[in-house]
Formats: structure tokens, C-alpha cells, sequence
């Protein structure tokens, strides 16, 4: 199986979360676009946010009692639009841990991984009205 399935779950999982679409429609923003993609932060407009983008900068492979482990990095990056400056870090704080919360629903994600494990993650701070953050998870699959 190739690791493209495993993307295709995580996007899945993340725009069929109810508690982000909850969000989403509570803070009066547009549906939420999941993509398996990667833009520079400068390629975005306005008109795409909110965007989670999905990519797999890294992986790294092991062979342990004749079967290889692959042991992926995937950088969420998310995106939204906030123009009041008092509630931009408050946000950008819920957006994350809302993502982290949906992806813990299910952990390996149906059987298709070992697991996911999340890791470091920054944000701007709010430091412009489009607020983004990106959080690494690692993903432990067997059979590369």
C-alpha cells in the first residue's frame, strides 16, 4: 500500500472532523478546504482560507526481522483568516489542537498505520490577519 492512502485517510479524517466543521461555522469562516498539497505561504488567497495542506517532507526506512518500517513525517499546514487582532493566537491555538484531537480519534487510522505520534509545532503568532500554523506528526507504517 502505497503511502498516498495513508494521506488520502488524514485528509479524510480532518475534513470530516465535526468539531472543526463546528468551528468553522461558528467563527462565520468558509468551509474548510483539506488538500494533499504544499504552497508557499505568499501562493495562498484569501478566498482559499480556511486551507489545512497536507505533505511528507520526510521518511525514514529500517528493515528489523525481515520486514521494512517506514517512519513518516507529515507537516499539517493551517491556515485562516482572522482580521481582529484580539482573537487571531486564541484561534490559532484552538485550530491546532482541534486538528491534533481529530487525527488522536483514531491512531492508526483504520489498521493503515502503527500509529501517529504528534510532534513540534509552530504557528505565526498571529501576526498578520491570515494566521498559519504547521504541526509535524510521525507516523510509524509497516512495509514502508
Amino acid at each position: 500500500m502505497s503511502f498516498t492512502t495513508v494521506l488520502d485517510a488524514i485528509k479524510a479524517t480532518i475534513e470530516t472532523d465535526s468539531a472543526l466543521l463546528a468551528i468553522a461555522a461558528a467563527k462565520g469562516w468558509d468551509p474548510l478546504t483539506v488538500k494533499t498539497t504544499y504552497k508557499n505561504r505568499a501562493e495562498i488567497a484569501l478566498d482559499e482560507l480556511p486551507i489545512v495542506m497536507l505533505s511528507r517532507p520526510r521518511v525514514s526506512r529500517e528493515r528489523s526481522y525481515g520486514s521494512l518500517t517506514g517512519t513518516h513525517t507529515v507537516r499539517i499546514y493551517a491556515g485562516f483568516y482572522q482580521p481582529d487582532v484580539d482573537k487571531r493566537v486564541a484561534e490559532l491555538i484552538e485550530f491546532e489542537e482541534l486538528i491534533v484531537a481529530a487525527l488522536e480519534e483514531d491512531p492508526t487510522l483504520g489498521d493503515l498505520v502503527e500509529g501517529i505520534t504528534p510532534g513540534e509545532s509552530v504557528n505565526d503568532e498571529g501576526a498578520t490577519d491570515t494566521c498559519f500554523l504547521v504541526q509535524e506528526i510521525e507516523i510509524i507504517k509497516k512495509g514502508v
